[in-house]
């Protein structure tokens, strides 16, 4: 029987992490963050000091990356040279170009495969950019999170508190639209709302309130967990 696969979309800083957690932990499927992965492959780039335009150095980079993904109950571990750089991963450095690195093809490419490697081993629940379009066109379930500007530079805002990061607000909007337009606008790995995707808008929802109404999408489809 061919595992389930839940496509978990959305803008940037809208809460897709946190609600496609708690989802992944309601309904018992291993949730799989594939933003850490074009990070953690972001955190070796810089790094090894590779220049994005150098495409010789990159293929040698990838085609010999040690990276392995751990998951357990309530996060995902990347461990990069056997060592686990996932507390690394929030650092403004690598905000500042994961978005440039992630449209690379022949990082899309590396990515997909641990995607897809994924997914032949879990129930899974997957949040990203273009999961639902690009990655698993064929999800099971297709969500599109979204919010308010305002809502998602505040929940930006104290993620960054609470990991030690001191930035203001209007620089986290600033990051927030600029990382808007380059998703929209690159041409690999587009943030795109696919076509039989369900659209939720939660500013004004709870995580819980959100988690139930994607379980209520999943009952209608006849996904069993």
């Amino acid at each position: 029987m061919p595992n389930y696969i839940i496509a978990i979309d959305g803008t940037a800083g809208c809460g897709k992490s946190t609600i496609s957690r708690a989802l992944a932990n309601k309904i018992g499927f291993t949730y799989i963050k594939t933003g850490e992965m074009f990070r953690s492959i972001t955190y070796k780039l810089i790094k090894e000091k590779v220049s994005l335009q150098d495409e010789e150095k990159l293929k040698q980079i990838l085609n010999n990356l040690d990276l392995k993904f751990k998951y357990t109950k309530d996060r995902q571990i990347s461990i990069l040279d056997g060592e686990d750089i996932t507390e690394e991963l929030n650092s403004l450095i690598i905000d500042g170009i994961v978005s440039q690195v992630s449209s690379i093809d022949l990082v899309r490419k590396k990515v997909l495969d641990f995607e897809r490697e994924a997914a032949k081993e879990y129930n899974i629940v997957m949040e990203g950019r273009d999961i639902g379009t690009v990655v698993f066109p064929d999800a099971d379930a297709k969500i599109f999170l979204t919010s308010t500007i305002e809502e998602r530079t505040k929940r930006r805002y104290i993620q960054s508190l609470e990991s030690g990061i001191t930035i203001t607000q209007d620089e986290i909007m600033h990051n927030i639209l600029f990382r808007d337009e380059i998703d929209m606008l690159k041409e690999n790995g587009s943030l795109k709302k696919a076509d039989d995707a369900i659209e939720i808008v939660n500013s004004n929802k709870t995580i819980d309130q959100v988690v139930e109404e994607i379980i209520k999408v999943l009952k209608d489809k006849g996904i069993q967990f």
